[in-house]
């Protein structure tokens, strides 16, 4: 079941105060009705809103094109087109990209007569979260010379709007993606500094300070991502063993600053702990 809230400015709003009682109804019906979805374009048939909302046929393509007449709604190929919707939504990332998918489902030909035929493909840089929605949303909105029914007027300023709408959200998707691929090599790098760290403090040698060693370890050695998880188990085990050397009145060599260790990969030396 969706939830549709309403604010109670609605009732204060200037347009709705022109409005009839029926015209209200209907127009409260058409922004809170079953059909209603987040990019603000749905199919539904005249004689279900005459159903549902106990209005005759007749007074509902009136109010239609009265709603048409003050640039707020228009109906079009069985589909109720809301002018302002998407100005006036909260929408976090998925939301912005269901819209971008509620948008690729809709007939071709209604895409084209909110977009126009002539501008590029969006949708490209989603990846796998939407298909192609047809045009590009740019800021120079195109007229699309489309006419509703019988009327003589353009819709160009209408579906101008929805354009610029949607193209703003399209944006926000990008950013809110490189922030969040940004966020997320941010966080990658914090673990691996405190990974390498953890392992820094325990070297008994020499050693300078963490971005120092950090930058050397990752210049020196290409498959250092694949190294770093058993950098201080191999320390470990080289301390113990060296402790079980001089236990034994064995030889032990004085540990080599930190970056002599690690450019000559000394984590890989096995410490013979019988001679």
């Amino acid at each position: 079941m969706k939830l549709r809230s309403v604010n109670t400015e609605f009732w204060k709003d200037t347009f709705v105060e022109k409005l009839n009682v029926p015209e209200k109804l209907i127009f409260l019906y058409l922004i809170t009705n079953p059909e209603t979805n987040l990019l603000g374009i749905y199919e539904i048939s005249i004689k279900r809103i005459a159903f549902e909302t106990g209005v005759s046929e007749k007074v509902i393509e009136e109010a239609l094109k009265k709603f048409k007449h003050e640039k707020k709604i228009y109906y079009i190929d069985n589909y109720i087109i809301l002018v302002n919707w998407l100005k006036h939504q909260n929408l976090n990332k998925n939301m912005k990209v269901a819209i971008v998918k509620e948008f690729n489902n809709l007939p071709i030909n209604l895409k084209n007569k909110i977009l126009g035929n002539d501008s590029e493909k969006v949708g490209e840089r989603l990846g796998n979260d939407s298909e192609k929605v047809g045009e590009r949303l740019g800021n120079d909105s195109e007229k699309v010379g489309e006419r509703l029914g019988n009327d003589s007027g353009t819709v160009t300023e209408w579906f101008g709007m929805i354009k610029e709408q949607l193209g703003k959200i399209e944006i926000e998707i990008e950013i809110e993606d490189e922030n969040e691929n940004e966020n997320e090599n941010e966080n990658e790098s914090k673990n691996y500094l405190l990974a390498f760290d953890e392992f820094r403090k325990l070297y008994p040698g020499t050693k300078r300070g963490l971005r120092t060693e950090f930058d050397n370890f990752v210049k020196k050695h290409k498959d250092w991502k694949e190294i770093l998880p058993v950098l201080k188990e191999r320390l470990e085990y080289q301390i113990k063993a060296r402790q079980i050397r001089e236990e034994r009145k064995l030889f032990v060599p004085e540990w080599k600053n930190l970056r002599t260790w690690i450019n000559q990969r000394c984590w890989e030396e096995k410490i013979n702990i019988d001679s």
